[in-house]
């Protein structure tokens, strides 16, 4: 079954996709720094645990919305944090099979990109932190697989529902595949 799709990417990015009919994530423009490729690593990891392997070459995801805000549509062009501003990026609207990408709770993502537990409730992450005052990635990366548990909800802790935001992280995507194509500047 297909899914909608869409991701935001450079304008440069964007020229290499129509030249070669792929996108692929480039290791030079990866949206972090080396503090942070732990996490796209384990991320990479789980991708050919739950999906299959990349094409060969292929180390980090392409990254893209299936959900943003609770709701299955495009994010809002208009909001800031994409890029520096003023930026010329392009939307792509795209369609991927199901079995082609790996959906996660973007709020949750943050918790693997900051290197610490992920939590079900407070009294939860009181405990680890109690036994545990200064976990490393070891300690904490067995709970980061609840980033895929997209029913996982605990009142007064996690996003709401019906605000909840789910990425998806696939090995590339084919121009064939885009539907949709929106060129626009970074606020």
């Amino acid at each position: 079954m297909k899914q909608l799709l869409w991701t935001i990417q450079t304008e440069e990015a964007y020229r290499e996709f129509v030249k070669t009919g792929i996108l692929r994530a480039n290791e030079e423009h990866l949206f972090c720094g080396d503090d942070l490729l732990f996490a796209y690593d384990w991320l990479s990891q789980q991708m050919v645990h739950r999906i299959g392997a990349p094409p060969e070459n292929v180390h980090y995801p392409v990254w893209a919305w299936y959900q943003w805000e609770g709701k299955r549509k495009r994010m809002d062009q208009r909001l800031s944090g994409y890029a520096q501003r003023g930026t010329p990026l392009v939307q792509i609207t795209f369609e991927a099979e199901t079995n082609s990408f790996l959906l996660s709770d973007f709020d949750a993502w943050h918790i693997v990109l900051a290197n610490q537990y992920l939590a079900n409730n407070e009294a939860e992450w009181d405990k680890f932190y109690e036994v545990n005052p200064h976990p490393d990635q070891a300690d904490v990366e067995p709970s980061w697989e609840r980033i895929f548990d997209l029913s996982r909800y605990a009142p007064d802790w996690d996003c709401e529902p019906e605000k909840k935001s789910i990425q998806a992280t696939l090995w590339q995507i084919e121009m064939s595949q885009v539907k949709k194509v929106e060129h626009f500047l970074a606020k």
